[in-house]
């Protein structure tokens, strides 16, 4: 916040005027998460993209929040972590861990952990 003084002419001999700096865009909330099971970190959301890293099972990272919810990104399908058999998936979670930051299965990552 910065204070300004405006002196003027007539009665106000002097007037404060502070100015506050408008709210910028939100910074990207980021919270703790646990590996279900190892899972790698993939470059973009699909499972045949490049593998960045591995996250260890019940190893924390950080997952991307949106309004209070995990953000998933829709993508190639995978059947990872509980999704197993004939069911197949498309969301994942943007993460962080050890400076790395790319993707993993939705389901992967628990808000407990495992």
């Amino acid at each position: 916040m910065r204070t300004f003084r405006m002196i003027g002419v007539g009665l106000a001999a002097a007037t404060t005027m502070v100015l506050v700096q408008a709210p910028t865009a939100s910074a990207a909330t980021w919270r703790t998460f646990y590996a279900q099971e190892s899972v790698r970190i993939r470059e973009k959301p699909t499972k045949s993209s490049t593998a960045l890293g591995l996250v260890p099972k019940k190893a924390a990272a950080k997952a991307l929040m949106s309004g209070g919810s995990v953000k998933t990104y829709q993508g190639g399908t995978h059947n990872a972590c509980g999704s197993k058999g004939s069911i197949q998936h498309n969301q994942w979670d943007k993460i962080q861990y050890k400076g790395i930051t790319g993707y993993v299965p939705h389901p992967c990552m628990l808000p407990f952990k495992p």
